[in-house]
């Protein structure tokens, strides 16, 4: 199950009633109460969240509760969204506590994806304080693969791409003009490239005895 939550409320929502923003992630408790959970620190939504959650003392009801959490933050070869996955990491750290990931997504691979960040300011910071604050952190490789290039530019994700939806393997063979033996290749690859990933993010979803619900 995954739980989309609201970045904010309306102008209208607010002034029609004033209690609504203290209340407004109050769904994102009912399901961390629920059982175990995983919180995508999205960047539009982490700031206001965590708002909520000191002004209603939400670590108080959790410990009561039983409630252990976990908040994972993704970043891509982006100084502005390093930056932003250090912040969400941090004032989750502050707000909460828990379980905490880092996950460091390379979209574009080489001297396009994280290798320039390496030895500048944001990746090192960001690296320096997961390790101090115990964030347990997962890379994910770029994926070079034709095939999914072409999937990924008409808007697919990759479990669109497994799945083959709408036949796009089919529209890909054609519009790249694949010969067998290169469209072999290339589907290794990308299937080799999903199973890294499944095993680079097997600890974010190892709870023995448990079904993850995705907030």
């Amino acid at each position: 199950m995954s739980v989309s939550l609201p970045a904010s409320a309306s102008i209208a929502e607010s002034s029609a009633n004033r209690w609504l923003n203290e209340s407004r992630y109050n769904s994102a408790y009912s399901v961390w109460a629920s059982g175990d959970s995983i919180t995508d620190l999205g960047a539009n939504t982490t700031t206001s969240l965590m708002d909520w959650a000191r002004h209603n003392t939400v670590r108080e009801f959790a410990r009561e509760d039983g409630i252990a959490f976990r908040f994972v933050a993704v970043a891509t070869p982006d100084d502005l969204a390093i930056r932003s996955a250090h912040a969400a990491l941090r004032d989750a750290r502050d707000a909460l506590g828990g379980e905490l990931f880092l996950v460091l997504n390379d979209t574009a691979g080489g001297e396009q994806g994280y290798l320039p960040y390496e030895n500048g300011r944001d990746l090192p910071a960001l690296l320096d304080d997961a390790r101090g604050w115990g964030v347990k952190v997962i890379r994910i490789p770029y994926c070079d693969c034709m095939l999914f290039a072409y999937a990924r530019a008409r808007g697919y994700t990759v479990v669109d791409f497994l799945r083959n939806k709408d036949g796009v393997l089919g529209e890909i063979r054609r519009e790249a003009n694949l010969d067998p033996t290169t469209e072999r290749f290339q589907l290794r690859r990308f299937t080799a490239w999903v199973s890294s990933v499944q095993i680079a993010l097997e600890g974010l979803f190892a709870r023995p005895g448990s079904e993850c619900v995705a907030a």
